[in-house]
């Protein structure tokens, strides 16, 4: 019988069974504004005989008051007085959560850790991630759902919904992913008898709700904990449970085959019969000595946990199932054929992991379209200009030993360190204002508009006859390049996920290499044919192509650019796609960037990033920097032994060692999800190899791929501050 009880505010529907001696159970639904406590109860009251057994409706659920706040927080802070009116202040219970209710236990359990004895845990997440498998688990299936679709489940169920009737339609057309024999009499029955909330749905989907994690704070939970889930839980993947179980330090994993997402329904006999504590030396019910079983019995599958096994029990189950034509009439039941033996699917080739992949696993041919026209327009404008750019900031060291030292009377070295200073000098003021900048204005017209006007003065260097000129005009290329290296790496950050960030940083990193490798190739080639053409030195002629070779670039960027997934405008960009792309970094918990004012810089000097990223790149470019190879060609000259083409070309063996290092450490990055190892192993072979120019200029980039995409990385849930 549906009972009443005011707990915060709300009016809470709730059933109680059993004897009120017995340790309380509180059973936590699933669903998220169409859950109630009604199947739960009828399965798990069966446990009444030894436990008091407690489901209850969550507020603007099933038949409780709809008073808000629709919260987490709320939600627990309700179990928490449900618990204080059945069993007092101290004494703890039993949290049994599926689902959407497993992510509501958990919480309870790390709040109110003292106040649980058991925790037991079905088919659920310890994140907001489990979506993505969710997604990936759909678009194999969707043969089984022609009335549903990958959108649907990404807007509506993992997002909002405009009615309470879009929402029960929806729900009835992905009915038959929870089932592996759908019935759709059934379906349709069940879902006309559930109440459908939308406000409380959404509310609950909502941006602070949405993004929940509790991977990092699962060792807080002290209580005796069962995981259960089925092999074929489609919705919260069981990769999600193992996670669980190598994270909460007293858990034990079940994992039952041939099951889907309600295993307590699918399997009682297994759960039931073998997955229930007591308050008593914390043993499980059912570890009696074993007795016949009965029918639907599967075997259960060993799975790794953080101690390298798992704890499997006897299959055990109560002398009295669920009957077979009560579990035939729920919609989400499957039930097996009797003496029939269930396997898991078996894997495909097109499953199996690879040690090379430019795509994540499981991404859609839908979504690989979209990552390749990213990496079309985007990555390439980005390598692009940054190849202009490293040309452009390493010509001056070319023409430098290729001429210009002997016609304008320069030393054998001091103006051109005074040179690259005023460049730095240019580049600290101008880096401080340029990712300001680009989130006020569009970087489709900021970036290459930067790149045009440093590419003017470095046309007027061809001009110049003193040094002062050089020192000015190195100040404003320094100023206007500051726009490049952040400013690209901002917006591959704003389109691309974490784990393919690396690899194509690295790409965009190799880039700069080709055009300290192309300068050099450059330069060379002028002093053989071009020296004296028009009454101009070679080395002149360098900063004129240079100019010529940067304007289609500028064009290209700016018809070609795509901006950030929230201001997009791109033609190649469909609709599903924009509204795909800003999807893709919501779902890592990013969000679109606000405006600019007191609190960001407040966040910025309140992170740690700004003094760990500042102190790394800092004793990078102290030790084997930034000008490493500008400085190699210095020595090359200095020896009195080489030609001008060989002072120039030399240098560039550098970019080839770089071509493959860059990528190896980025894909490397990327595929173990740390770029720590790979850090330390290239600084220390830099600090190890300084009296060797060729092979520490060579190692001396291979920081970039990892120092930098880690930054950006680190800092993507806050655009602002990332910037």
């Amino acid at each position: 019988m549906v009972e009443f009880v005011s707990i915060n505010g709300a009016e809470l529907a709730f059933e109680i069974k059993g004897p009120e001696a017995g340790p309380l159970m509180i059973t936590l639904h699933g669903g998220r504004g169409m859950g109630d406590h009604r199947s739960d109860f009828r399965i798990y009251s069966r446990l009444s005989d030894k436990l008091r057994v407690l489901s209850f409706d969550y507020r603007g659920h099933g038949q409780s008051s709809r008073t808000k706040p629709y919260t987490f927080e709320q939600i627990v802070d309700d179990i928490e007085g449900l618990r204080e009116h059945f069993v007092g202040a101290e004494q703890p219970v039993i949290i049994c959560g599926g689902s959407f209710g497993g992510f509501i236990a958990q919480h309870y359990a790390i709040k109110y850790a003292s106040r649980v004895s058991h925790l037991v845990l079905r088919g659920t997440a310890p994140s907001h991630h489990h979506e993505e498998g969710a997604i990936r688990s759909l678009e194999k299936r969707l043969d089984k759902t022609p009335g549903f679709s990958v959108s649907m489940l990404r807007n509506k169920v993992f997002g909002s919904y405009e009615s309470d009737r879009e929402f029960q339609l929806v729900h009835f057309a992905m009915l038959p992913l929870y089932s592996e024999q759908y019935n759709a009499d059934n379906g349709l029955r069940a879902c006309l008898d559930t109440v459908h909330i939308a406000e409380s749905h959404n509310d609950l989907y909502s941006e602070t709700e949405k993004y929940f994690d509790y991977t990092d704070s699962l060792h807080r939970i002290s209580a005796k904990t069962l995981i259960v889930v089925g092999d074929r839980d489609w919705i919260c993947p069981l990769e999600n449970s193992q996670l669980l179980a190598e994270k909460i330090p007293d858990a034990r994993l079940f994992v039952v085959e041939g099951a889907n997402h309600g295993v307590h329904v699918e399997r009682p006999e297994l759960v039931l019969g073998d997955a229930m504590p007591t308050s008593q030396d914390g043993y499980m019910i059912g570890q009696s000595p074993p007795h016949p079983t009965f029918y639907l019995i599967s075997e259960l599958i060993r799975h790794g946990t953080s101690h390298g096994s798992i704890a499997i029990h006897s299959i055990m189950t109560r002398t009295d199932p669920l009957p077979l034509e009560e579990r035939k009439s729920d919609p989400t039941i499957f039930v097996a054929p009797e003496d029939e033996k269930i396997t898991p699917p078996q894997s495909t080739p097109a499953a199996e992991a690879k040690f090379w992949h430019w795509h994540e696993p499981g991404t859609s041919p839908e979504e690989k379209k979209l990552i390749f026209k990213l990496d079309w327009f985007l990555l390439s404008f980005g390598c692009l200009m940054f190849f202009i750019k490293q040309l452009d900031q390493n010509n001056i060291s070319n023409a430098y030993v290729s001429g210009m030292s002997e016609e304008l009377g320069f030393g054998p070295g001091n103006e051109l360190s005074w040179m690259n200073t005023y460049f730095s000098v240019g580049t600290i003021i101008g880096g401080t204002f340029a990712n300001m900048i680009i989130t006020v204005i569009r970087p489709r017209f900021w970036l290459p508009g930067c790149c045009f006007i440093w590419s003017l003065f470095v046309l007027f260097l061809f001009k110049c006859e003193k040094a002062h000129h050089f020192y000015v005009l190195r100040f404003f290329i320094g100023l206007f390049e500051s726009a490049a290296w952040p400013g690209v790496m901002y917006c591959l950050g704003s389109w691309y996920r974490k784990s393919e960030l690396a690899r194509r940083s690295g790409l965009f990193v190799m880039s700069g290499v080709l055009g300290q490798m192309f300068s050099g190739y450059l330069q060379s080639a002028l002093f053989v044919g071009m020296e004296g053409k028009g009454g101009l030195s070679a080395w002149r002629w360098l900063f004129i192509f240079d100019f010529i070779l940067a304007i289609p670039v500028i064009v290209y960027g700016a018809i070609c650019f795509p901006d950030t997934p929230h201001t997009t405008q791109a033609f190649y960009l469909n609709d599903w796609e924009r509204k795909r792309a800003c999807e893709r970094i919501e779902e890592e918990g990013r969000k679109p960037v606000g405006k600019m004012n007191w609190s960001v810089f407040r966040r910025v000097f309140n992170s740690w990033q700004v003094y760990a990223f500042t102190v790394g790149y800092s004793f990078w470019t102290l030790t084997c920097g930034s000008y490493i190879i500008q400085y190699f060609t210095l020595y090359l000259k200095s020896t009195g032994d080489y030609t001008v083409p060989e002072i120039n070309n030399i240098p560039t063996s550098v970019g080839a060692i770089n071509f493959f290092f860059m990528i190896a450490t980025g894909f490397v990055a990327d595929k173990i999800g740390n770029r720590g190892p790979q850090g330390g192993q290239t600084k220390l072979v830099e600090e190890t190899s300084k009296n060797e120019p060729l092979f520490l200029a060579s190692w001396s980039l291979l920081v970039k791929p990892l120092l930098f995409p880690f930054s950006n990385s680190s800092s993507l849930a806050d655009k602002l501050r990332n910037s």
